[in-house]
């Protein structure tokens, strides 16, 4: 299937003078006063955007991790040892040890849940690593608070001349500026 284009042409701008590789894209049929203003608000908070893994180290773990609320007398899972090939092999152990390296994730012994990693091919070729956690979901009781539809936010913003992901994020209608 061909990829969904930008609904608006779109152009670059540089967060950084110094580092050009960090960029955001910014709606290229903005008011010059709305552009130069959203711009400028960006460079000023460039160290706010996690470019790499590495990036969001010292977040403490308290904000960042997720606990799950497994039913009460479940019993913990352990899924059978997938066999893959030397190709995915490699590719999980680089992940692992990217996450490692990084602080994301760390080695814990005697777990009582154990769940397979399963490496999916992206379409520029890379590797994305997932977690099957088809057991553990199973045990798990249903989040009394759904995400967002899309389709929602995306009726609630039309009309809007000025959006940004977070508003997508938020799950809540966005404050933006009518178009006059």
């Amino acid at each position: 299937m061909p990829r969904a284009e930008a609904a608006e042409d779109t152009q670059k701008a540089p967060l950084s003078k110094l580092v050009l590789e960090k960029y955001v894209h910014v709606g290229s049929d903005l008011i010059k006063d709305v552009k130069d203003s959203l711009i400028a608000f960006l460079h000023e908070n460039q160290d706010v955007f996690a470019w790499l893994a590495k990036d969001l180290q010292g977040i403490n773990r308290d904000l960042t991790q997720h606990n799950l609320n497994v039913t009460k007398g479940a019993k913990p899972r352990k899924q059978k040892l997938r066999k893959m090939s030397v190709e995915r092999v490699e590719a999980t152990k680089a992940e692992v040890q990217r996450l490692l390296d990084v602080g994301i994730i760390r080695s814990v012994q005697y777990s009582k849940w154990l769940a397979n990693v399963v490496m999916v091919r992206k379409k520029n070729g890379k590797w994305r690593m997932c977690v099957d956690f088809t057991n553990l979901n199973k045990c798990c009781l249903k989040d009394p608070y759904a995400l967002p539809r899309i389709d929602k936010l995306v009726d609630i913003i039309v009309g809007c001349e000025v959006m940004s992901l977070l508003d997508c994020l938020s799950g809540v209608s966005p404050n933006l500026v009518e178009p006059e």
